[in-house]
């Protein structure tokens, strides 16, 4: 590595896609060579980890299209603001699939990635030798360069999460202009649903909407009662305790009179206290129109008589 000593050697990429070479794509990465060294004491495992690659399969589970059509790129002839459509496959949690990709949107590449899972590069046709390359066979990819007008069949095992997942173009022109589609990964199918679309509450058909049969509500709710040990009337299902207290307070200012004047004795002194009047009443009202109802509940009784305000002391008026 001396020969290199304050050099610097660039990475580049040439030509390698039907596409353009803009400014700088050919820029990948630079090497910087300096006069001293330094000994690399990592230690090599001896073994590396087994890579779990999905077994092998046979035949194609999915085949994808990719192409354009006027200003929009496409997946099977749908985008991904197609909202109805964009699922574009539901393969079974824990299974294998054989996916086949195929390039058809003339004269472009597309690399290609998978949210969730990993796969293996199964072969290429059509495009650079029909060869699957060592970087691209010795491992597990997430990304695939799928040239002009070439085919590749990838194997995945997609595990272990169910949900939806995106898969698209990472060609940022393309994956902006919708050439992206999902799959679903679920379970539900086994369970004898065939329906797993999501329901949007805020679509017209599964929107919330008002109910207003309120006699078939309380027939039900009597029959549901009835089967319980303490149950309460229907009636009182049905029913609306209204308690309303009124309390009037109606204060006299108190007359106070001296026990002697000089002017003889006057009466006896006469206090006069606040009055207060409470009246209680109970009743049975029928409401329409309300979802859940009280049963009757005695009224609270008072602890002790509320307190009464006593009237003022005065010292008596002076004799002169």
């Amino acid at each position: 590595m001396w020969r290199f000593a304050f050099q610097h050697h660039h990475a580049q990429h040439q030509s390698f896609a039907a596409e353009i070479d803009y400014l700088r794509t050919d820029k990948v990465m630079r090497f910087v060579v300096s006069d001293s060294a330094a000994r690399d004491t990592a230690a090599t495992p001896s073994a590396l980890r087994a890579i779990p690659f999905p077994k092998d399969k046979a035949g194609v589970d999915q085949h994808f299209r990719f192409e354009r059509q006027g200003s929009s790129w496409r997946i099977n002839g749908v985008t991904f603001g197609d909202i109805n459509n964009h699922v574009l496959a539901r393969p079974k949690r824990g299974t294998i699939e054989v996916w086949e990709l195929e390039n058809s949107s003339g004269g472009w590449s597309h690399p290609m990635h998978f949210h969730l899972v990993d796969f293996r590069v199964v072969k290429r046709v059509n495009g650079r030798g029909n060869v699957v390359f060592l970087y691209e066979s010795q491992g597990l990819k997430d990304v695939i360069w799928l040239g002009s007008g070439e085919t590749v069949t990838v194997g995945a095992h997609y595990a272990p999460w169910p949900g939806v997942y995106m898969f698209h173009c990472h060609d940022l022109i393309h994956e902006y202009h919708e050439m992206m589609g999902a799959f679903n990964v679920t379970v539900l199918m086994d369970l004898g649903y065939d329906e797993t679309q999501f329901a949007d509450p805020m679509e017209p058909e599964t929107k919330f909407q008002p109910y207003n049969n309120v006699d078939e509500v309380e027939s039900r709710l009597g029959a549901y009662w009835a089967t319980k040990t303490n149950a309460p009337s229907a009636s009182s299902t049905a029913s609306t305790l209204i308690v309303s207290t009124t309390s009037t307070s109606t204060p006299v200012s108190p007359t106070i009179t001296p026990k002697a004047t000089s002017m003889g004795k006057l009466d006896d002194n006469k206090t006069r206290t606040p009055k207060t009047t409470s009246k209680i009443t109970t009743k049975t009202k029928k409401k329409r129109g309300m979802r859940f109802r009280p049963v009757d509940m005695p009224m609270p009784k008072r602890n002790a008589a509320p307190k009464r305000n006593a009237a003022p002391k005065r010292n008596a008026a002076p004799q002169t």
